[in-house]
């Protein structure tokens, strides 16, 4: 658009001030050298804006645009995706800036401005992040005012611009509730690549689930249908480690064929909801034992869930577990009974030393040699580095946290000739009585062992508790020594900051499920709780149409309403009198849509004899209206005695053609 009005130095700032403010939740999720050197450009844009200065060189914008997606390049390692298109995106925003010359130019940013505002649900759809973007989209709405009518009050377009988000947010909730929800989403962006967290499946070394013990992040979180079960019950069960090479142990091949049950005792069923944070890994956490699988994931021999693909994704599922577990046959034994013979000998002797007592003794006999034996419970046991680890640990540190009592327990078992793997997961939880379910931190991680027993199948053995049992009953708190610093949401002790968490908590998690996860299948409940599942489509369709006809009219009334019992400001008054003079006397009627500064123009090009009488009204009219009210005296003077000379005017024009 060749004629598009330049850009005042001021009306740059403004874009300026706009673009950083609304890329402030973009930069604070990227990170790194991006969230540092754009908004550095950003502030270079505003001082040389508030200096006057001339815009850079169109070489050096398309230079800094070339650095900057070698930038994002190295930081996502892509140009696509989430993270590296929503950089790309946020630095075509800021180098536009530094080309925007004309009024045509600030449009533009002001629809990249508007895109912005709403892929910043892309991050995460919290309710600060909607709160963020609720401000972004009036702050990009006002300042579209301001460059659509530069000379306008600043105030009555702050005012404008509040009223017109408020009025148009019970038609969005409207929508929200009622537009038809997809089963699936439209479209997807593809999973990032983000470090795994939490438990994993990969291995299990000494020390892993004792570096987890400090984070108190949440893993999942559990609601229950009916009775909840005892603390000491809650064994969340996930990945299962069934080799071992003599310092690590490796996960157990996932074979995916249904074990045969030696007694089929339900009892104890419990039905629960698990939301599970993502953790970039296939293994699901599920209530020991589970009875079946979801339609979207599967359960191995060894009783673990796997879902079809990593989750990256916040998920949810519905289980059902039974607190008296059936025993499962055992095929081959061989598996569960190797280790390595040359490594760890002292384990391995003890082991042995227990061939001759039956199953039950021999593995009584190894727990009560592990609670009087002068172990403890710690989260800092130190570094094992001999090469026979369980032997270091067991007979000379004597100190550690759960994997090392699991997997030392298991490997003492098979020596003794009993089959036994490791199982890992979570024990416990916090109970959250704002949201009435259960929080399960990354600090719950837990690790244990499982035995098979020829008349009874495969058992939980936790020889934690043996060392600790108020890590069971009670939690992590309980039972590490009287001193050990943890985190507030860790300790059992009440506080005021723990109260106000789990309150926070529970509100995120009503958001997230009501707000984030409103699907077909929650807009079908809303529908039956409304008692409308019952009505036929075209009549469904039309109360929704009819509600949405009444919300559109107490708008309009609201506004209507607002306009009549308004007074016209004395300057519009005379300006409307005047507009309605020179279209009857001159035919030049002032269009609905054309502002005080085209009409006068249009005017002047045809009748250049007025400009006397209608450039002092039109400019004075600007700036009353426009400028700080309330109107001077000496300006409305001025329109008056310009409306005098119009009409005098006239009427001298008129006599002198009559002659």
């Amino acid at each position: 658009m060749k004629n598009s009005p330049s850009l005042s130095a001021s009306q740059q700032f403004e874009l300026g001030v706009m673009t950083l403010l609304v890329s402030i939740p973009h930069l604070l999720n990227f990170g790194g050298w991006l969230s540092l050197l754009l908004p550095a450009c950003q502030l270079i844009f505003l001082f040389r804006a508030h200096r006057k200065k001339p815009l850079l060189a169109r070489i050096w914008v398309w230079l800094l645009a070339l650095f900057f997606a070698a930038l994002v390049l190295k930081e996502f390692s892509t140009l696509l995706g989430r993270d590296g298109g929503l950089a790309i995106l946020l630095s075509l925003l800021t180098f536009k800036l530094f080309e925007s010359r004309t009024r045509r130019d600030g449009q533009l940013v002001i629809l990249l401005a508007y895109f912005s505002c709403g892929i910043q649900f892309l991050h995460d759809q919290e309710p600060a992040m909607l709160l963020m973007a609720l401000l972004s989209l009036a702050l990009v709405s006002y300042t579209n005012l301001r460059l659509q009518t530069p000379a306008g009050n600043a105030a009555s377009q702050r005012q404008f611009t509040v009223r017109m988000l408020i009025e148009g947010l019970p038609l969005a909730l409207f929508l929200f509730v009622v537009f038809p929800r997809l089963p699936g989403p439209l479209w997807q962006m593809p999973a990032e690549r983000v470090a795994k967290s939490g438990l994993s499946d990969n291995e299990l070394n000494p020390g892993n689930v004792s570096a987890l013990a400090l984070d108190d992040s949440v893993a999942f979180r559990a609601e229950f249908a009916a009775q909840e079960p005892r603390r000491e019950q809650l064994y969340w069960r996930g990945p299962v480690f069934s080799q071992f090479d003599g310092h690590r142990w490796l996960p157990e091949p996932l074979i995916f064929t249904a074990a045969t049950a030696l007694n089929q005792s339900t009892e104890q069923k419990v039905m629960y909801t698990i939301t599970l944070e993502p953790h970039q890994q296939r293994w699901l956490p599920a209530l020991e034992t589970l009875l079946g699988a979801t339609s979207d994931s599967r359960m191995s021999e060894a009783r673990q869930l796997v879902a079809e693909a990593p989750v990256s994704s916040r998920r949810t599922y519905t289980l059902l577990s039974t607190l008296v577990p059936p025993s499962f046959s055992l095929n081959d034994p061989t598996p569960y009974l190797d280790y390595p013979a040359a490594r760890n000998p002292k384990a391995v002797a003890f082991g042995r030393s227990l061939l001759e007592l039956t199953p039950d003794q021999r593995i009584q006999q190894t727990l009560s040699w592990l609670r009087k034996g002068g172990f403890s419970y710690t989260l800092a046991p130190g570094e094992l580095v001999s090469s026979d680890p369980v032997d270091e640990f067991l007979f000379e540190k004597k100190a550690g946290f759960c994997e090392h009592y699991a997997g030392s327990f298991a490997l003492i078992m098979r020596a003794a000739g009993i089959p036994a793997r490791v199982i890992t997961g979570y024990q416990g939880g916090l109970r959250n009585d704002s949201g009435n379910y259960y929080m399960i931190r990354q600090a719950d991680a837990h690790a244990w062992t499982e035995v098979w027993l020829a008349d009874r199948g495969w058992q939980r053995i936790d020889p934690t508790a043996a060392v600790a049992p108020a890590r069971i009953s009670s939690g992590l708190a309980e039972s590490l020594p009287t001193g050990t610093e943890l985190p507030a949401m860790l300790n059992n002790t009440p506080s005021w900051i723990k109260s106000l968490r789990l309150q926070g908590d529970a509100l995120l998690f009503a958001w997230d499920r009501w707000i984030v996860r409103y699907d077909q299948s929650k807009q079908n409940d809303l529908l039956q709780w409304l008692q409308l599942d019952q009505l036929a489509g075209w009549q469904l369709g039309l109360l929704l149409c009819t509600i949405l006809g009444g919300i559109l009219g107490v708008l309009f009334w609201m506004t209507m309403r607002q306009r009549m019992g308004r007074k016209l400001p004395a300057e519009q008054a005379l300006y409307l009198q005047g507009c309605r003079l020179l279209a009857r006397r001159y035919g030049i009627a002032r269009a609905p849509h054309e502002g005080p500064q085209a009409y006068r123009d249009r005017l002047l090009a045809t009748y250049p004899s007025l400009t006397d009488c209608v450039q002092p009204f039109f400019q004075q009219y600007i700036a009353l209206h426009y400028g700080q009210p309330p109107a001077p005296a000496a300006g409305l003077a001025v329109m008056q005695e310009a409306l005098r000379r119009l009409r005098k005017g006239r009427e001298t024009v008129a006599k002198s053609g009559s002659a």
